[in-house]
């Protein structure tokens, strides 16, 4: 395995490759610009990538005792539709998840996919399990989705 190595020259960097060596950590599922640094070792960081599952694969997570799913869109489209058991944190209040265990998977999910890999990034940092939802709701089909009265409700 590969891992690309960032050596300073002057005013630009250059990109060098490197065998992976054995102390280092890698975890998770690749999603392009996802990765974070997680540790310092001799004076480079070691990148660790952001675990992403599909919005059809959320279903397996609903109900799960290990789980806890967050919804991290705002108060009001929360009541509008979400997915069952999903608890609603919004993205402005992501610290609110720390009064979860650290022994429960997170799994984070928002309107299209880009709040919640900048959240799970902030959680894996405090050393959250963390999977990130890609696309978010707006691409979720399954049969868990709750929907309010509000929801259905004729405008006039």
């Amino acid at each position: 395995m590969q891992r690309t190595k960032i050596i300073p020259n002057q005013n630009t960097a250059i990109k060098k490759r490197a065998p992976l060596q054995e102390t280092s950590v890698i975890t998770g599922v690749s999603f392009f610009s996802a990765a974070y640094t997680n540790t310092k070792r001799k004076g480079m960081r070691i990148m660790l990538s952001i675990d992403t599952i599909s919005a059809e694969e959320l279903d397996a997570y609903v109900g799960r005792q290990d789980a806890v799913i967050i919804d991290l869109r705002d108060a009001e489209e929360y009541e509008r539709s979400h997915v069952k058991t999903a608890v609603n944190i919004p993205y402005e209040e992501i610290q609110r998840c720390r009064r979860f265990p650290k022994d429960k998977l997170l799994v984070l999910y928002c309107s299209r996919g880009s709040s919640s890999l900048f959240a799970a990034r902030e959680l894996m940092k405090m050393g959250y399990t963390v999977k990130s939802v890609v696309g978010g709701i707006r691409c979720y089909r399954g049969s868990n989705l709750y929907f309010s009265n509000v929801h259905s409700k004729i405008k006039k």
